[in-house]
C-alpha cells in the first residue's frame, strides 16, 4: 500500500468518525459527564458488594466482567478523541518534509 493510499485511508477514517468526536468532546465538558462518572463509581459499588465476603472463582470472574463494561461504557467518548487526534497526528508526521 503506497503511502498517499495510507494518507487516505486516515482522512477517511477521520471523516468517518469526526461527528463522533464533536459530540464527544461536547459530552466531556457537559455535567452530564461528571454525572456518569459518579453513577459508574455507584455501579462498581454495587458489583463489587461488600468487602469481606468470600466468592468462588465463577463470581469473581462475573464481577470483573462487569467491571470492565461499566468502565469501558465511560471510556467510549474518549476513545473516539483519542483515535482522532492520532490520526490527525500521525497524517502531520507524514506530510513532514524528511531530513
Amino acid at each position: 500500500m503506497s503511502l498517499d493510499q495510507i494518507k487516505i485511508q486516515k482522512r477517511n477514517r477521520m471523516a468517518e468518525i469526526e461527528t463522533a468526536v464533536l459530540r464527544a468532546v461536547e459530552y466531556e465538558k457537559s455535567g452530564h459527564f461528571a454525572e456518569d462518572q459518579i453513577a459508574a463509581l455507584v455501579k462498581i459499588g454495587l458489583i463489587v458488594g461488600s468487602p469481606g465476603q468470600p466468592i468462588d472463582q465463577a463470581a469473581a470472574l462475573q464481577k470483573i466482567g462487569r467491571i470492565q463494561q461499566v468502565l469501558e461504557d465511560l471510556g467510549e467518548p474518549r476513545r473516539k478523541i483519542t483515535e482522532y487526534e492520532s490520526l490527525k497526528k500521525s497524517l502531520a508526521e507524514m506530510n513532514e518534509p524528511k531530513e
